[in-house]
């Protein structure tokens, strides 16, 4: 198989793993047995463990190679779209701890994504490619609810958990008798020449080039998060939107990660860092500043899904070559990097979602904090990078 062939399928094995992040959201605010405090707590549940599972995942694909990796994530990702089945008929409780089994199953999609593209591609064409891996990574997810939600208008609550269990297990199929010689790096299997777990975490985590633009990264892939939490039960509590309704005002905000993304992958050179960094961050203050200082945002959704348009094309410019800086920044154990650097975004991102719960974050204290995250992700930066 070719490269580019194999780059294609790793992008859409990708976006139909991705896609059961975000995809019951449109409807939970419609389960009757689901508070709004619970709503969260089963899209953060899936979030955290999303995020610990890259701390194993990460090491693993470097001891053994991501296609054992991806199999053992997909099978558990179909266990728990089948336990979810059960839950979102039966009982939420249980539906709850589908969401928990969905988050370390897919955690696989993680390591997938960033150290298989990395034994593809470097250099700028590295980030030109993390530029379409990201439009599946960010922009899925803002998609995937108008498909959750027709679903559920057609077909019924269970039926979501079906359709992820029929899609996970292709996945599986695919990467098992597709990804045979993506086993991994010259690193897999080096277990037996005194590999340690803790010695792959102590050297990436001692690389302060890594975290910084990890934390950087973070901070604003955060703000897509908080976004969904927030503007879920704005628009179907507050202003009467059905589930498809927002799944299709959510189109709008999903164009501008898709406009960015594009833009990055198509002209991206290495040259133009700065002013691609400078661009990005005007996008990403000037969407987060209107939504705080204007107060039509409360009763007009086009005033906050056209902000976050803005600060999703910022978004969309600079993500992919913060992924594959940071990962060029590590010379071994890329496998581990991946997994820490998806582990520290994710669980960041869960814990700036869960506070829309915990605070009751309206949406411009959302703006506020979204302008908050892009300000401390600049500044966090290596200084080398801002100039």
């Amino acid at each position: 198989m070719s490269k580019e062939l194999k780059f294609r399928l790793l992008v859409a094995m990708i976006a139909v793993g991705i896609a059961g992040f975000d995809i019951y959201l449109a409807i939970l605010p419609s389960m009757d047995a689901l508070s709004r405090s619970s709503v969260t707590l089963s899209y953060v549940v899936t979030l955290f463990a999303y995020s610990i599972s890259q701390l194993l995942y990460g090491p693993a694909s470097d001891i053994w190679g991501i296609r054992r990796v991806a199999i053992f994530g997909f099978l558990v990702y179909f266990v728990g779209c089948l336990v979810c089945y059960y839950g979102a008929i039966e009982n939420m409780s249980v539906f709850i701890v589908g969401r928990a089994v969905q988050g370390i199953g897919i955690g696989c999609i993680g390591v997938l994504s960033r150290y298989g593209v990395t034994q593809l591609y470097s250099g700028s064409e590295l980030i030109r490619k993390f530029s379409i891996v990201t439009i599946s990574l960010t922009l899925v997810p803002l998609m995937s609810p108008l498909v959750g939600a027709y679903s559920f208008q057609y077909f019924g609550e269970g039926s979501i958990s079906l359709l992820l269990a029929f899609s996970s297990f292709v996945l599986l199929v695919i990467t098992y008798f597709i990804f045979r010689d993506f086993s991994g790096t010259s690193d897999a299997g080096s277990i037996n020449g005194g590999y340690t777990i803790i010695n792959g975490f102590k050297d990436v985590l001692c690389n302060l080039v890594f975290l910084r633009i990890t934390v950087a990264s973070a901070c604003i892939v955060s703000g897509e998060f908080l976004y969904n939490a927030s503007a879920t039960f704005h628009m179907q509590n507050r202003l009467g939107f059905s589930p498809s309704e927002f799944g299709q005002v959510n189109m709008i905000s999903a164009a501008g990660l898709a406009i960015g993304s594009i833009f990055c992958a198509r002209y991206y050179k290495e040259i133009y860092f700065y002013r691609y960094l400078k661009y990005s961050y005007v996008f990403m203050v000037s969407g987060a500043g209107v939504i705080t200082i204007t107060p039509a945002t409360y009763t007009n959704p086009l005033l906050l899904v056209l902000p976050m348009a803005l600060y999703f094309v910022g978004l969309g410019l600079i993500y992919a070559a913060f992924c594959g800086k940071a990962l060029s920044a590590v010379d071994k154990n890329k496998g581990t990097a991946s997994g820490l650097m998806s582990a520290i975004q994710i669980a960041f991102a869960g814990m700036v979602a869960y506070s829309n719960s915990f605070f009751q974050i309206d949406i411009q204290m959302m703006g506020a904090l979204l302008l908050i995250l892009v300000l401390v992700s600049f500044s966090i930066l290596p200084a080398r990078m801002r100039k």
